[in-house]
């Protein structure tokens, strides 16, 4: 069976939070699970990236 990972928004300022929202709950153990999840993945991982701030 294929199985797919899809990782949505895990933009710093989503993490961390602002003076409008809360952070993540235990960010450093998501941030850890993604990052385990995405290593251990298949070859075929599309990991796009948005290295520019507004």
């Amino acid at each position: 069976m294929n199985q797919a990972l899809l990782v949505i928004d895990a933009q710093q300022e989503l993490m961390d939070g602002s003076f409008e929202q809360q952070g993540v709950f235990e960010k450093d153990k998501v941030i850890q699970n993604i990052n385990r999840i995405v290593r251990n993945a298949d070859e075929n991982v599309f990991k796009p990236t948005h290295d520019s701030y507004r």
